[in-house]
């Protein structure tokens, strides 16, 4: 399930990235950053014990899965991230700039 749910997200950040001429590995890194919501699940998933709503076994996989998912996410997105190369600037790349043409 985890993996299905990531790789909607990755799939869904690179059809809307089309829109806006992103390069591709650029779109498959903001894809892969999608998946990093550790800090703000974890304290979803700490409310939803204290209240009971989650046993402590749902609660420890959780957890886990998530600290997993954001330690591959960072690790992979570090390797295929360069920072050297030269940015490309992305001029008119907002909502308002794209026109009603779509």
């Amino acid at each position: 399930m985890v993996p299905l749910t990531c790789i909607g997200k990755v799939l869904g950040t690179l059809v809307v990235s089309l829109l806006f001429q992103i390069p591709v590995m650029e779109r498959v890194i903001l894809g892969l950053l999608m998946n990093t919501k550790g800090f703000i699940e974890i304290i979803v998933l700490n409310i939803g014990w204290e209240q009971k709503v989650l046993s402590d076994e749902v609660f420890s996989i959780m957890v886990l899965v998530t600290i997993l998912m954001t330690t591959i996410i960072s690790h992979t997105v570090a390797l295929i991230h360069k920072p050297r190369k030269r940015h490309i600037s992305y001029k008119n790349r907002t909502m308002q700039s794209i026109g009603t043409d779509i």
